[in-house]
């Protein structure tokens, strides 16, 4: 997976908020995870990291979680 940029984090950030606020979805986290092995199972990051931010593939879009959808099962 290509990586374009870098992100330098702050002290207490986690995968899925740091992934809301790259991609605007923190479904998508795991590919932050996947471009940077050393922080899987964090629940919270030390600041200063940087961290590879990879290139999302096309079909990137995820399934929502059950929180995010509407009665009739669609993305909310």
């Amino acid at each position: 997976m290509p990586t374009t940029d870098a992100y330098i984090t702050s002290q207490g950030e986690t995968p899925d908020r740091i992934a809301l606020n790259l991609w605007g979805d923190e479904t998508l986290f795991h590919h932050l995870v996947a471009a940077n092995p050393d922080i899987r199972g964090l629940a919270s990051l030390p600041g200063g990291l940087a961290l590879a931010v990879p290139d999302l593939p096309e079909n990137a879009t995820e399934i929502a979680p059950p929180w995010k959808k509407d009665a009739a099962g669609r993305r909310a």
